[in-house]
C-alpha cells in the first residue's frame, strides 16, 4: 500500500496536466530535475511520479487518460453499487 503525505498532493493538485507536461519538456530540453524543480516549486520525488506518469504524452493524449480515469471511477462505482443491492 502506499501511503501519500499532504504536501505532496497538495503540490499536485496546484499543476494541470498541461502543466505536468510542460515541466517535463522543460526537463527534456535544457535543464537538470533539480533546477526545473526549484523554478517550478516541486520535488524531485514529485517530478518523477509526473515522469512515470505522463512522460511521453502529449496534451490530447494527457486528456484522453483523465478521461478514461474518471470513465474507469464511475464505472467502479456502478459496480460497487449494484453488488451492494444485490446482497440484499
Amino acid at each position: 500500500m502506499r501511503v501519500r503525505h499532504q504536501e505532496t498532493d497538495d503540490e499536485e493538485e496546484a499543476v494541470q496536466r498541461g502543466q505536468i507536461i510542460g515541466v517535463l519538456g522543460e526537463q527534456e530540453s535544457r535543464a537538470t530535475t533539480a533546477e526545473v524543480g526549484r523554478r517550478k516549486g516541486i520535488s524531485e520525488q514529485i517530478f518523477y511520479r509526473w515522469k512515470a506518469e505522463y512522460g511521453g504524452l502529449g496534451a490530447s493524449d494527457a486528456q484522453r487518460l483523465k478521461s478514461l480515469q474518471d470513465e474507469n471511477r464511475w464505472l467502479k462505482e456502478l459496480l460497487a453499487e449494484s453488488m451492494l443491492g444485490s446482497g440484499r
